[in-house]
């Protein structure tokens, strides 16, 4: 059976919290690049990735995270 992706957004004061569960693979790498994406886009410059609750990470899931992480140093972020 596979495991379901999902990624649930907690905002704090000064940054936000992603909590992602399943599987970071290439089925859900664009999903995951479009979350950080419109955080980046609604202003947040630190933001957690929790990975506790992945099971799994594909080199497309890894991809996703080093494109976010060039996008946040351009705007002194950082993931």
């Amino acid at each position: 059976m596979k495991e379901e992706y999902k990624v649930e957004i907690r905002r704090d004061v000064g940054n936000v919290r992603a909590l992602f569960t399943g599987r970071l693979d290439a089925m859900s790498a664009e999903n995951v690049q479009k979350t950080f994406e419109s955080l980046i886009d609604e202003g947040k410059r630190v933001i957690i990735a929790d990975l506790t609750n992945v099971s799994y990470i594909s080199s497309a899931g890894i991809r996703a995270f080093l494109f976010i992480q060039k996008k946040l140093r351009v705007v002194s972020g950082e993931i």
